[in-house]
């Protein structure tokens, strides 16, 4: 049986733990708004870029998009660098899994960019090893240098391997703190997005004044293909951090009900221990008195 100082430490241990796990609690949430206004926050970004887009495609006779082929598939592939996080990296990697295979059949055509070093722990195994692994940012400030370096990275991909697609794996936060996979192939863009951009243009911005450039239009267009894959990029990878820390919110929520209930019972048994002592102390009070009331 544990005695009350071996009970005392242990009800001081789990009360430090229950304080660190309400920390991390604390941390997810305030994480969770800083992502999600980050990715609000690029609105007006994104709104100039559909802007641009929309007059230089607004009397563009032909469609200057090259058609989607699935023949070199390049996945960036989205998960964490820390656990806690319940199945997040493994419910993407299925996603990725499952769609990827649906389109190739040889490991030598696909190529997979991974942020996340629980996320690159799912390839261990597999034919299909990591071309580029990432760490991801750990602040809301670091996701722009982020974007820029992974799309340095995917331009240098397309250039040496030939890759005809650009396909995009995270998980985004749904009711409450749970979390789904989500995929999108983000180049080439397709026809019916470009021309929802050029039907908005037509629609809300009637004009016969249409902005003047003297650059070539494909060259316009490419730098704003450009921007657009950038603010796409951002957008799934601040999802992605948002959805990781809710998902550890979750899990922290748990940890804090097992440990309040563990610390209600082992109080309890305190409790019941010291009651104990008490007792057997009065009785061997009790026991004593009598022993002298007989001798005397």
């Amino acid at each position: 049986m544990e005695t009350i100082q071996d009970l005392q430490r242990r009800i001081g241990g789990t009360e430090d733990l229950g304080s660190v796990v309400r920390t991390m609690k604390s941390l997810a949430a305030v994480s969770i708004r800083q992502y999600d206004e980050a990715a609000r926050s690029l609105a007006e970004y994104e709104n100039a870029v559909r802007m641009g887009l929309g007059y230089v495609l607004y009397d563009w006779p032909f469609s200057p998009v090259e058609k989607a082929s699935a023949a070199k598939p390049l996945s960036l592939v989205i998960g964490s660098d820390q656990g806690m996080c319940g199945k997040l990296n493994e419910e993407v990697y299925e996603k990725c899994r499952k769609a990827i295979d649906a389109i190739t059949e040889s490991p030598a055509d696909r190529v997979f960019i991974v942020m996340g070093e629980r996320m690159a722990g799912q390839f261990i195994e597999s034919a299909d090893q990591p071309h580029k692994i990432f760490t991801l940012p750990n602040s809301v400030a670091g996701l722009g240098p982020a974007v820029t370096r992974l799309l340095s990275e995917v331009n240098g991909v397309r250039e040496q391997r030939g890759v005809t697609a650009l396909h995009v794996f995270h998980a985004i936060q749904g009711e409450g703190q749970a979390t789904s996979a989500r995929h999108a192939m983000l180049w080439p863009i397709q026809q019916a997005v470009l021309e929802e951009i050029r039907s908005h243009q037509k629609t809300q911005h009637k004009t016969r004044s249409l902005p003047y450039y003297t650059l070539d239009r494909q060259v316009i267009f490419s730098e704003l293909v450009g921007h657009f894959l950038f603010g796409s990029l951002f957008r799934a990878l601040a999802a992605s951090l948002a959805a990781e820390n809710a998902a550890r919110l979750a899990a922290m929520q748990g940890a804090e009900k097992n440990i309040d209930n563990q610390l209600e019972e082992l109080r309890a048994q305190y409790r019941q221990r010291r009651q104990m002592n008490i007792t057997e102390e009065l009785l061997d009070i009790v026991s004593g008195f009598k022993a002298l009331e007989e001798q005397s």
